[in-house]
């Protein structure tokens, strides 16, 4: 079938298309189901921050290889060890962080503890300029254990939760980059990564 736009010769309603893909969003985020380990605290995500000026215009500055590496962020898909090892039988010390020897490296791991990304939560509190409460994958503090989305608990006002989100995928951005895939570095990340490093 094709686009609206297509069919009638002219766009849709802006408001109409955006209680479109609002309703859209709804339905995908519904259908998670309830066993998975990320499904805590997405019945409470802010999904106009995806509608959000400063948001859109991030997601389209990224090329192809980071837009896709933040969906993978997003959708909880990250690499890890223990999502790699997750099977009881599997030996420990593969469930093991390759850099700092945590037991269980996990994304949320990466995201809030692990030493070798110290330097990039430190670039993003410098470079946002707000006081960014790095959140660890409790609902109630605001953000789903894949950290990709934010909750309305994470803030009251609505432009602070933006900015929480534009932080949230740009540290998990960079850790798919440096624990996976570095090899696929873009400018946006290798300007970003140098300016991690050069906070140390």
């Amino acid at each position: 079938m094709q686009p609206i736009a297509l069919r009638t010769g002219r766009s849709p309603d802006p408001a109409w298309a955006h209680n479109f893909r609002m309703r859209a969003r709804r339905i995908l985020l519904s259908s998670i189901q309830s066993s998975r380990l990320d499904a805590e605290g997405t019945s409470a995500i802010d999904l106009e921050i995806s509608s959000a000026s400063e948001w859109s215009k991030w997601v389209n500055s990224l090329n192809p290889a980071d837009f896709t590496i933040l969906m993978i962020w997003r959708c909880g898909a990250i690499k890890t060890p223990t999502r790699r090892y997750f099977r009881p039988d599997e030996p420990p010390q593969k469930k093991m962080c390759p850099w700092c020897k945590h037991a269980q490296a996990s994304a949320r791991h990466f995201f809030t503890e692990c030493s070798r990304f110290s330097q990039d939560r430190l670039a993003l509190l410098w470079n946002l300029s707000i006081a960014f409460l790095l959140i660890g994958g409790d609902s109630s503090r605001g953000a789903p254990p894949n950290m990709g989305w934010i909750t309305f608990q994470a803030a009251s006002a609505f432009n602070v939760r933006v900015q929480l989100a534009l932080a949230a995928n740009k540290l998990g951005v960079a850790i798919n980059y440096k624990a996976n895939v570095r090899h696929l570095m873009s400018p946006f990340l290798v300007n970003f990564l140098q300016q991690s490093e050069s906070c140390s």
